[in-house]
């Protein structure tokens, strides 16, 4: 009777130490996921994102590229970025945007942010205007053109999709334009050349008019 119990001890005994490495185990991954920026909801996932300088961060814009994609746009008091949100199985993992950085320069036309993923094969521009004479965003690249209406002082989201025939969508014959309401070309998103030297950033510039 005496060794009967003793057995059962030792069984019981050894599945508490299983059941307290299992959860130790999990415990310790779940940590680790944290810490590396895995969280339940993109959103979650996209404030985890630091600057090694610490600045005033606010998610301005959230864009659903897909089920496994979101788009943000990050206002860090004197510039823009992109910040993306990917589903990892149950998670989500957000990333920098390299490249996507816009400082603010007080046009009228503000270019908040341009970027493209490669990883989806799609990117996005996402512009505000403030010249009430602007009624449109225009794009053509590869073929394709895009067009979005826009209103004064709100930011319009493009959305470019790579055809299947080009890399990148912003690269190959990329052009884009700002229309008035009789499809006038006010804007033109652009840099500036001087011979063959750039002489501005790349952001909106007013087109001549005849």
């Amino acid at each position: 009777m005496l060794l009967s119990q003793s057995f059962i001890m030792r069984i019981k005994s050894k599945k508490f130490i299983i059941f307290v490495s299992v959860i130790a185990i999990f415990s310790f991954a779940a940590i680790k996921l944290f810490l590396d920026g895995y969280r339940l909801t993109p959103v979650s996932a996209a404030h985890c994102i630091r600057f090694t300088q610490p600045i005033q961060q606010n998610l301005l814009l959230e864009h659903q590229i897909s089920s496994d994609l979101v788009f943000y746009l990050l206002d860090t008091g004197d510039s823009y970025h992109t910040i993306y949100s990917c589903r990892v199985g149950p998670l989500w993992k957000s990333y920098y945007g390299v490249g996507s950085n816009q400082s603010k320069n007080g046009d009228i036309i503000e270019l908040q942010t341009k970027f493209w993923l490669d990883e989806a094969n799609v990117g996005w521009i996402v512009s505000t205007s403030h010249d009430p004479n602007v009624a449109s965003f225009k794009i053509s690249y590869g073929g394709k053109i895009i067009e979005a209406n826009t209103l004064k002082n709100e930011p319009t989201v493009i959305i470019v999709p790579a055809p299947d025939t080009v890399l990148s969508g912003m690269d190959i014959g990329f052009d884009a334009v700002a229309l008035s309401k009789d499809h006038v070309v006010l804007y033109r998103l652009t840099y500036l050349m001087e011979k063959y030297h750039v002489t501005t950033d790349y952001r909106w510039h007013p087109v001549l008019q005849d």
